[in-house]
Formats: C-alpha cells, sequence, structure tokens
C-alpha cells in the first residue's frame, strides 16, 4: 500500500515571521471559536512546518488560508502514484489543477478530470530566481514532484508531511522548522 498525504501550503507572501504567523492563525482559530491552549489540555493540534516562503498545515483545508488572507497549494498525494496541486487564491477560489505522476485514468481524460497543465500566470509567481518558465515545465512533463517543489521553493519533506508521521513520531520531524499548535474549543 503507498503513501496517502494531504496538506495545505499557504504562500507567505507577506513574509510573516513564525511568531507573526503564529499569533495570526491563533487569532483566526479564535474567530472561529476556539482557544489556544498547552498540549495536555487540547483536543486538537495543528502541525506547522515553516519557512519564510511557504508555511505547510497538515490536514488543513484551503479555507483556512482564506481565513488568513493568503494564497495556498493543497497538495494530495495519492497511494504514491500521482500528486496533485490545487492553488487556491487569498479569497478561497480555486485558480488551477494540476497533476504530478501516474494518474489510474489515461492522460488523455486530465482535462475531464479537472486537470490542466500548469500556466505561468499562477506558477510563474512562485517561481525561486534562477529558473525559467521553460525549465518548470519541463520538470512539469518529466513528472519530477522534487524539481517542482525546488523551483517553487518549497520544502520537499514538507509538503509530504502527514498525520501518519506524527502519530509514528518519524525521525524528520526533528526539523526545528516544525512546530504545533494545540487548541481546544
Amino acid at each position: 500500500m503507498g503513501c496517502f498525504s494531504i496538506t495545505t501550503v499557504l504562500h507567505n507572501r507577506d513574509g510573516l515571521t513564525r511568531e507573526e504567523f503564529t499569533k495570526l492563525f491563533c487569532e483566526k482559530m479564535q474567530e472561529m471559536g476556539y482557544t489556544a491552549t498547552d498540549k495536555e489540555n487540547a483536543q486538537f493540534f495543528r502541525a506547522v512546518a515553516f519557512t519564510d516562503k511557504w508555511i505547510t498545515l497538515v490536514s488543513d483545508s484551503p479555507n483556512m488560508a482564506k481565513h488568513l488572507n493568503m494564497d495556498c497549494i493543497r497538495v494530495e498525494e495519492v497511494d504514491s502514484d500521482f500528486i496533485t496541486f490545487d492553488v487556491y487564491s487569498d479569497t478561497g477560489e480555486k485558480t488551477e489543477s494540476i497533476l504530478i505522476g501516474e494518474p489510474y485514468w489515461d492522460r488523455e481524460e486530465n482535462e475531464l478530470m479537472g486537470y490542466f497543465d500548469p500556466t505561468e500566470k499562477v506558477w510563474g509567481g512562485f517561481l525561486e530566481d534562477g529558473y525559467s518558465w521553460e525549465k518548470f515545465m519541463e520538470a512539469f512533463a518529466e513528472d519530477s514532484t522534487t524539481e517542482v517543489a525546488k523551483m517553487i521553493g518549497m520544502n520537499i519533506s514538507h509538503i509530504f508531511l502527514s498525520e501518519k508521521h506524527i502519530e509514528e513520531e518519524c525521525e524528520y520531524l526533528k526539523d526545528d522548522n516544525i512546530f504545533f499548535l494545540y487548541f481546544r474549543k
């Protein structure tokens, strides 16, 4: 059996620090009726992997990005066979969906399934310095998730962070950029 994971990766376009993001996230959770607390008193938690450009939330929805007024990419790994990247604007509108890997259907059916080739209008703004649109499209065509992530400045281990990794207390959770926020109703 392969891997399954869903993460929401927020585009930190305003350059929030880890502390500023934590404060904003807790304020938004409070607006939704949840109180930040410590681990012992928590009813649930959110795992966060923080970098200057991207903030990964494990198993959170693009709706949270809307509350935070941030663009996001929802990344779903399906049975280790393929990965979908759904881009949402800061208003919560899905702007684009792409697929990398080998889906269970014929590639000709991608458009029927809602997956198209990436557009420069959506993805071009995410590209790191030194990468061209043409290089990005080559990596996309070669189904290279690692290269696509690198070109847009994502930490590949962060986008595949899953609840299973957390439950099993995997070694890479010792990454100083991964932390937990605890809440109760």
